[in-house]
């Protein structure tokens, strides 16, 4: 006698009979289950859920590539008023001259949506003066659709 289980006859025939109806098995399935049906619930994302899905990562990449370059840009912005702030001495310069200094930071850091003359000087109490700066990049999102983006920079400037 071999150590291996013996099947029963009627449950061997059974299956054989059932695997003939439905001319194939896949693993794991049952003898009265058809091919390629699985017992539990279907789990993962169906065709429609995809699109979906897509449809969304999608929109929200539209809306990432149109609103960071006005970020970046502002980005630039605030390294350029704080390089302005660190120049010793730049609240006693007159305003042309700081105007002139803004300027040429806007123009090593790619900023085109403002320019130095948009800088509003004002006199600050400690001697010095306030630079500040407040404007809006609007930016086609879709169709006739607009983002727009208002920003705002002030800096102290020590004399």
């Amino acid at each position: 006698m071999s150590n291996s289980k013996s099947v029963p006859s009627k449950f061997a025939s059974s299956y054989v009979s059932n695997a003939v109806k439905n001319r194939r098995l896949v693993a794991g399935s049952t003898p009265g289950q058809k091919a390629g049906r699985s017992l539990g619930r279907e789990e993962g994302i169906g065709l429609f859920g995809l699109l979906i899905a897509g449809l969304v990562f999608a929109i929200i990449g539209l809306f990432v590539l149109r609103v960071m370059p006005a970020y970046s840009e502002y980005f630039g912005v605030v390294e350029s008023f704080k390089s302005l702030e660190s120049t010793a001495g730049i609240g006693n310069r007159p305003a042309s001259e700081i105007r002139r200094d803004l300027q040429a930071k806007f123009v090593v850091n790619n900023i085109e949506s403002i320019s130095a003359r948009d800088v509003k000087l004002t006199q600050a109490a400690n001697g010095g003066k306030n630079a500040s700066v407040e404007y809006e990049v609007r930016n086609p999102l879709i169709w006739n659709f607009d983002i727009v983006i208002k920003l705002k920079r002030e800096a102290l400037l020590r004399p």
